[in-house]
């Protein structure tokens, strides 16, 4: 074998990650009683810094989502939102709206003294949709949606 070759495979040996823990979701509630399967959260933040949560929810049952979460403020924070099924209803203290359509992402980044809300529309198929959150560093920074 060529110098070159073994150095090649050296490289790739390093580059193979390790998987050092599988986690197990745990239904949770937040908003206004929404359940959801929270991977990680706030108390182990630590291991996934600058992440805060990770977040998936999904049902065929309307009573899990139609309340939703209502008004809350997100200061300090980035969320993506990825909308598998169904339909989010997005609205902010400023007047910004949207809908998070299936297949649609939603990165956001929350602004000082900010309110906004997230309401799952009734739909009579399966809802699920996929949310991680990360800090960040200037928390008093403007707000900004991408959709």
């Amino acid at each position: 074998m060529s110098k070159k070759l073994i150095d090649t495979m050296l490289i790739k040996n390093l580059m193979k990650r390790i998987v050092m823990n599988i986690l197990q979701s745990r239904q949770t509630l937040e908003g206004a009683g929404m359940r959801l399967n929270r991977v990680f959260g706030y108390h182990q933040e630590p291991l996934f810094d600058p992440f805060l949560l990770l977040d998936h929810f999904g049902s065929r049952n309307p009573e899990d989502y139609i309340k939703g979460f209502p008004s809350q403020s997100h200061r300090g924070i980035e969320t993506v939102t990825f909308m598998l099924t169904g339909e989010v209803e997005h609205g902010d203290s400023i007047g910004n709206t949207g809908v998070i359509n299936p297949g649609d992402l939603q990165w956001m980044t929350a602004g000082s003294g900010i309110i906004h809300q997230e309401m799952l529309l009734y739909n009579p198929y399966p809802v699920s949709k996929s949310s991680v959150s990360r800090e960040i560093k200037r928390a008093n920074g403007p707000p900004s949606i991408i959709l």
